[in-house]
């Protein structure tokens, strides 16, 4: 027995990860000590023991209540706002506790204080008048010549001219099977003009440009009176300077609309500099308490003691039925668990050295109501009335230690 008991001493066995036995000899082993999960401290005695957990679960309707009713206030300095929210929250501390029993609990939060910023002013965009510029002709004129030597003063005399800026530039290829007797595929050319290389012994690269010519006008015939010319000026100064080495016309063009926001695009504003208008302060008063038909009238005198919104929620007490039932129900499993545990060393449970106990319900949340006036609280109270008739939950965990024989 002796050297059972020693091999028992140096290992824990687990059964179903939960139980495990301890047993001990005062002359082999030193008294052990284990700590729970609520943090306490348990030292065994020096004999064999098994310690085992049990779980319990009940539910009930809730039988109590807690009810936060939110104050605010909103003022020209941090200290009006501490006086002003102290003050409401002792308001509504009387009237709750002139409608709850003595054995409600009240009690209030801290008060919180934040500074408040005035909103910046939106930007003014000034409307187009409807003599605005409305129509825009954009044409493009094309130049080729047979040297990239002459593109830099060509674009040169194209701005001069009335071009706005250049558009496109590069190279397109012309290879010798592509230069056709009718010189129309592959060559550079335009409605106007047509440069067409000589004869080709090898491929050869054709440098050309692109220019946008615009203008603007109140109708979409004004702009074409004053884009078309000073396209045509431009082609014709770029035809003089080719000569005989390139070509030049106009490749296209399109008018089209210019809408109002396209027109007058305002230059986006500095970041407005945030002005502080004052202070803002919010406060809680608390009332916990079983008495759960008194609810409605609770939320009327907040209400009128400026209460602007709550939030409620339902719990089981200490001494309510489910937990008891918890318990015993974790107790039982407790016990189970440690009769297996002894009858595989074949021995007996004795009498319980200890048990801790560790029980918890989950309280109903969700009811958060706004408190506006009569009917805001009727809304309250039809939101809550379903939680109140909602089974919660208790639970409870049970570890005993019991003396083996």
């Amino acid at each position: 027995m002796e050297k059972q008991l020693r091999a028992w001493c140096l290992m824990s066995v687990t059964f179903a990860g939960i139980v495990t036995l301890i047993p001990k000899i005062a002359t082999i082993c030193a008294a052990q000590t284990w700590e729970n999960s609520t943090g306490q401290t348990i030292t065994y005695p020096d004999q064999p023991t098994v310690s085992a957990r049990g779980d319990g679960v009940a539910r009930a309707v809730p039988d109590s209540m807690s009810v936060y009713l939110e104050v605010e206030a909103r003022c020209a300095s941090r200290e009006e706002c501490l006086a002003t929210v102290s003050s409401m929250a002792q308001r509504v501390t009387a009237a709750e506790k002139a409608i709850v029993g003595p054995a409600a609990k009240i009690s209030t939060d801290s008060i919180a204080v934040n500074p408040t910023f005035a909103t910046p002013s939106p930007t003014q965009t000034a409307t187009p008048p409807a003599s605005a510029i409305g129509w825009r002709f954009e044409g493009r004129v094309r130049a080729s010549a047979d040297s990239i030597d002459q593109m830099a003063p060509l674009v040169d005399a194209a701005l001069s001219a009335g071009a706005s800026d250049v558009w496109e530039s590069g190279f397109l290829s012309f290879s010798p099977d592509q230069h056709g007797g009718g010189g129309s595929r592959g060559n550079i050319f335009t409605p106007g003009a047509i440069f067409r290389p000589p004869a080709l012994p090898h491929e050869i690269d054709i440098p050309y440009f692109i220019v946008n010519v615009d203008a603007e006008g109140r109708s979409a015939a004004e702009c074409v009176r004053k884009g078309a010319p000073r396209a045509d000026q431009v082609v014709r100064v770029l035809a003089d300077k080719l000569g005989t080495h390139g070509a030049a016309g106009m490749d296209e063009y399109q008018v089209r609309k210019i809408e109002p926001q396209q027109q007058h695009t305002p230059i986006s504003p500095m970041s407005p500099v945030q002005v502080q208008k004052g202070f803002d302060a919010t406060t809680s008063v608390v009332v916990k308490t079983q008495e759960l038909d008194k609810l409605n009238a609770m939320l009327a005198a907040a209400t009128a003691a400026g209460v602007v919104r709550g939030q409620i929620g339902y719990s089981l007490t200490e001494e309510n039925q489910a937990r008891k039932e918890a318990i015993a129900l974790a107790q039982s499993d407790a016990q189970g668990k440690a009769e297996a545990a002894a009858l595989s060393v074949h021995m007996n449970l004795g009498s319980i050295y200890r048990v801790v106990i560790d029980s918890e319900s989950q309280p109903g949340w969700g009811c958060v109501p706004s408190l506006a006036g009569p009917s805001s609280i009727s809304l309250a109270q039809i939101e809550c009335e379903s939680l109140q008739h909602t089974p919660l939950e208790a639970r409870a965990n049970v570890t005993v230690i019991y003396l083996l024989q």
